[in-house]
């Protein structure tokens, strides 16, 4: 996937404010500052940032964007967590398909 435009803006969520970057294809990072919301945003492959606006950030992830191996598959994990559920890093990893890949 060659260079696209990442739109960031700082978003309110259930766990306080986060930077988020996206593209049209959804959610492509989330940090608690912009400099580190744009380095990850430029890692996914984005070319350029630019300001967005927070209601527009979508809540659905970018999957072809993501990373692949262990951490996509669980992030992909997390995402499927029900709202409150709580699981250990172990049965996170156990999901993922990489039993005892937690540390």
């Amino acid at each position: 996937m060659s260079g696209w435009v990442a739109q960031v803006a700082r978003v309110p969520t259930g766990h306080g404010e986060w930077w988020m970057a996206w593209g049209d294809g959804g959610l492509v990072a989330s940090a608690r500052t912009h400099r580190e919301v744009e380095r990850r945003a430029r890692g996914a492959g984005a070319t350029r940032v630019e300001a967005g606006d927070p209601g527009a950030a979508p809540t659905d992830p970018d999957w072809a964007r993501l990373p692949r191996g262990f951490r996509g598959r669980a992030l992909m994990a997390c995402h499927a967590l029900r709202r409150g559920e709580v699981i250990t890093y172990a049965e996170l990893a156990v999901r993922a398909g990489s039993p005892g890949a937690a540390r």
